[in-house]
């Protein structure tokens, strides 16, 4: 990586701003080793995620840069995996890569059930090539191509959903489809479905429900997350 560009948002999509979240968040990615100095984080307000996303890019693309790998702060992968990758990227073929997700559900120890729905992590060229219309939506331009890649390949670990109860509280409150899950206590995803939840629930997803079929160990997993220790 030549750079690490850190896009922190001023405000949430939904909710009020919380200052001391934002301060917290910005001296976490200042505190990171950087030798390099290759840590570069820009603060600022954006209406969507796409918009944040797109300027990214153009930043990017102001820097000399060719390719952008997306990883939001939830999002882990396995090195060997991206490294193996990276003679595919370099041939050019595609303008887009996208990465299937495994997610996970309240720890690292459960997974939720396959879903080929799911939202893909995203690899891709700079601007000039191709647009984010949604946060993980792209529009290609001209004769140009996505691809989807094999998960035996490359497979996104998704910690989305990996939080206590008082940090997914926030999450459902701030997130871009909060205005989209019932308020009303009694009756929220929340109440009615994160708080209860237990081995053998279904339809978990807080907008929607059947994207969530149900949950899985970890160990029985298709794919493996592997310790950053064992690098």
């Amino acid at each position: 990586m030549d750079i690490f560009l850190v896009l922190i948002s001023k405000r949430p999509w939904n909710g009020k701003a919380e200052e001391d979240i934002l301060q917290k968040t910005y001296w976490k990615v200042r505190t990171l080793p950087d030798p390099d100095n290759k840590v570069e984080i820009i603060t600022k307000l954006w209406e969507t995620e796409a918009d944040e996303r797109n300027y990214g890019l153009q930043a990017l693309h102001q820097r000399g840069i060719d390719w952008c790998f997306i990883a939001d702060d939830d999002e882990l992968y396995n090195t060997e995996q991206l490294r193996d990758f990276l003679p595919t990227m370099n041939a050019d073929e595609f303008v887009v890569y996208l990465f299937r997700n495994q997610t996970y559900w309240k720890n690292r120890a459960t997974i939720l059930e396959e879903d080929p729905w799911c939202q893909p992590s995203v690899l891709c060229t700079i601007p000039g090539r191709l647009t984010f219309s949604q946060a993980r939506m792209v529009t290609v331009f001209g004769n140009r191509k996505w691809q989807g890649v094999d998960p035996e390949k490359v497979v996104c670990h998704h910690l989305s959903y990996v939080r206590t109860d008082d940090q997914m509280f926030r999450k459902i409150n701030h997130f871009s489809h909060s205005d989209e899950i019932k308020k009303d206590w009694e009756n929220s995803w929340y109440h009615t479905v994160w708080l209860p939840w237990k081995q053998g629930d279904i339809d978990l997803h807080p907008v929607n429900p059947k994207s969530f079929r149900g949950t899985l160990p970890a160990d029985n997993a298709k794919y493996k997350l592997t310790p950053l220790d064992h690098d």
